[in-house]
């Protein structure tokens, strides 16, 4: 980044090129699916650091409409990257995207 470039700035690019790439159907994701929510926190902290290594802008998360069970313990395991690897969550109803910060 460079110093003209503000942080916000960034993020509301990031945020554009998720946006798109879930519309594209492009978008790296994890499907949880199937999956019992206390049963994901290695799967999910795997899939953040490979896809924020990898230079994503950010990925999705498929949790599913059932019960919210699996949102909320999602968005729970996702708290301690946030204002550190991720820099913002969005809430597509099953999908939650997630922003990488840089």
């Amino acid at each position: 980044m460079s110093f003209s470039e503000s942080p916000k700035k960034h993020l509301d690019a990031a945020i554009f090129a998720v946006e798109l790439a879930y519309q594209h159907r492009t978008l790296k994701e994890i499907d949880l699916h199937g999956r019992m929510p206390d049963d994901v926190e290695q799967d999910i902290d795997r899939f953040i650091t490979d896809m924020s290594n990898a230079g994503e802008n950010g990925c999705g998360i498929v949790c599913g409409t059932g019960t919210g069970a699996m949102k909320r313990r999602v968005q729970s395991l996702l708290r301690p990257y946030l204002n550190g690897i991720v820099g913002k969550v969005i809430d597509k109803g099953p999908i939650l995207l997630v922003i990488f910060e840089r």
